[in-house]
């Protein structure tokens, strides 16, 4: 892997050659849309998100909102982060999907999970 990343940002997305991430933000909450990364667990998606906070930081939000997948990968790479569930019910949900990879495909109507970050 390349350790000159050339990460860019720009209106709607931080990226570099191996992965994206899409935002947005609302009043004082960043929000990520989406995160694509094209070298899983080489840092790159770490990388793109402390990237990103700093951008939220700058652009003075006091959190960040994730609408996270329901899988276990997904939500250990969150929760690596410091992203929390935003309610008591997300957070046995998230509890109970990275405590057993055999734990039963959840039946939700949007399939996530809403995670939060406060930010200093």
């Amino acid at each position: 892997m390349d350790d000159n990343l050339n990460v860019q940002i720009d209106d709607y997305r931080v990226f570099c050659q191996y992965g994206e991430l899409e935002y947005s933000f609302d009043e004082d909450t960043a929000i990520v849309n989406e995160i694509s990364v094209y070298a899983k667990r080489s840092g790159i998606g770490t990388m793109l998100v402390e990237e990103f906070e700093k951008l939220a930081c700058n652009e003075s939000c006091r959190n960040v909102i994730v609408p996270a997948s329901l899988s276990s990968e997904a939500l250990s790479f969150w929760k690596s982060l410091g992203y929390k569930p935003m309610t008591v019910y997300d957070k046995r949900k998230m509890n109970r999907i990275i405590r057993s990879d055999s734990y039963p495909k959840w039946n939700d109507s949007q399939g996530v999970i809403e995670l939060q970050k406060q930010l200093s």
